[in-house]
């Protein structure tokens, strides 16, 4: 599973890569800016993202419906400590899940396993037609 990490604070980032890293999952790119985010994500295909909403130059909730039609399948995680102050709604109805800092190393973890399962499930989906034609 590839994940994109979208987080200014160095700690929150390694954070969150080290919870991934703990469950097996290391292909991990960091982002330090929205403007970083859309570089990663023109030339790699990502599962999830987390986004962070206050980030230098454009915000998480600017970039958010761009990630969203660059990665339509894509699961996007907000992780913020300012959803209930700087959230815009509407933008924030882009993302598939919304979670406040500080986040715990459970749910951090819930969150990059559940999204691992959903992505084997849609590759499972994906290879039925080659299973529908193996059994002709």
């Amino acid at each position: 599973m590839k994940i994109l990490i979208v987080e200014d604070d160095p700690t929150a980032a390694q954070f969150f890569s080290q919870a991934a890293q703990t469950r097996g999952y290391s292909d991990i790119d960091i982002a330090e800016s929205a403007e970083e985010a859309l570089a990663f994500l023109v030339h790699n295909p990502y599962d999830l993202i987390t986004l962070d909403i206050l980030l230098p130059g454009a915000s998480g909730l600017e970039i958010l419906s761009v990630i969203r039609s660059i990665c339509p399948q894509t699961i996007i995680a907000i992780i913020s400590g300012h959803l209930s102050d700087d959230s815009d709604h509407d933008a924030v109805a882009f993302a598939d899940t919304a979670l406040s800092k500080p986040v715990s190393l459970d749910v951090l973890q819930t969150l990059f396993d559940s999204s691992a399962r959903i992505k084997k499930e849609m590759e499972t989906i994906k290879n039925l037609s080659e299973l529908d034609t193996e059994e002709a």
